[in-house]
């Protein structure tokens, strides 16, 4: 069956085979973003990335979750958070 497609549908072919190459690149994109993002994850020692955890913008100290983030500023920088709230 190859062969008579080849033979008397060229176009045709040619069509099937763009349509072949293109799902395996795209395939291959999709790959490739997914193992980029797991390598984005991890940092050097094999510990997650912390550059995607939530960070106090008082101190910069980062956190593993967004109540972390907020506990902390309650309880270390409450000064500057009064201070803002009468100003």
């Amino acid at each position: 069956m190859q062969r008579h497609m080849e033979r008397r549908h060229r176009m045709e072919w040619a069509t099937i085979g763009e349509e072949r190459d293109r799902a395996e690149k795209d395939e291959e994109r999709r790959f490739q973003r997914t193992l980029m993002a797991a390598i984005a994850q991890v940092g050097t020692n094999g510990a997650p990335n912390r550059s995607n955890r939530p960070v106090c913008d008082q101190c910069g100290r980062t956190f593993k979750s967004d109540a972390g983030v907020k506990l902390h500023v309650r309880q270390k920088h409450q000064e500057v958070t009064d201070a803002i709230r009468s100003n």
